[in-house]
């Protein structure tokens, strides 16, 4: 769980404004779902790279504030949020590249949001449709031959009628993903940030840059990225991004750990 052990106070690296940061005793990043571009749906934590909006109009980040190490006290002050509506005005007026990136992050996962609902109204739509036929075939294969009697008296005792066991097999399928132009410019410009930015990411567990290069058809350049990860540091999201990038899928997928 997440538990927050009081606030303390910051001052903004543009005016010096002074506000509240909270300090984190414990962070769990939980989530109902994962995406691979990197969207947690329904997070313990925020996901927005600690961007911030100053009093005086900047944007900065909660990582380059000056921490004073006292505490916020009653009704502390917190830094605005950066509505999705603002986050191309934050890219164009970022007064560094670490704000920069937080802000086209945050912006590549809210221009994939529109396609996430195809992608899971479609998902429930084929999920439904397999149950229905998978249920329908084992009931022909299984009838119920029960008589009259034993399902009046299983109905008194409140016993489960068979039923059909979860679906085997079930198809996995997605709508196609077509990036938009701004889609496809912000992407390659993070390319750029993130790669001249050695700091803001690590070259030791590169899906970041792997997937931007995957949303991009760049299948190569994110196989080859994926396949020198050491054996310690793959796990099930560097399968699922090197599995999606070598049968030529674009799509943000959906996952659970």
């Amino acid at each position: 769980m997440t538990r927050i052990a009081g606030y303390e106070l910051i001052a903004s690296p543009c005016c010096r404004t002074i506000y509240a940061k909270a300090r984190f005793s414990s962070v769990n990043f939980s989530s109902s779902a994962f995406w691979t571009d990197g969207k947690r749906e329904n997070s313990l934590m925020p996901n927005d790279g600690g961007l911030r909006k100053c009093k005086c109009g900047k944007y900065f980040l909660l990582s380059d504030c000056t921490t004073t190490g006292l505490d916020a006290g009653e009704n502390p002050n917190f830094p605005q949020y950066v509505y999705e509506s603002e986050l191309p005005y934050a890219i164009q007026t970022a007064s560094s590249g670490s704000v920069e990136l937080a802000a086209r992050r945050t912006y590549w996962m809210y221009l994939n949001d529109s396609y996430r609902e195809k992608y899971k109204s479609h998902r429930e739509a084929e999920d439904a449709q397999t149950e229905l036929m998978w249920a329908s075939e084992w009931n022909k294969e299984n009838p119920d031959k029960r008589s009259v009697t034993r399902k009046f008296f299983d109905i008194l005792l409140r016993r489960k009628s068979p039923s059909e066991p979860p679906a085997k097999d079930k198809p996995f399928t997605f709508p196609d993903f077509e990036p938009t132009e701004i889609q496809t410019e912000n992407m390659l410009r993070l390319v750029e940030l993130v790669t001249s930015h050695p700091e803001k990411y690590s070259t030791d567990y590169p899906v970041e840059l792997a997937e931007l290069f995957r949303e991009l058809g760049k299948f190569n350049e994110s196989i080859s990225l994926l396949q020198n990860i050491s054996s310690e540091n793959q796990d099930e999201l560097t399968g699922l991004i090197l599995k999606m990038a070598s049968e030529k899928h674009t799509a943000p997928i959906r996952y659970r750990y």
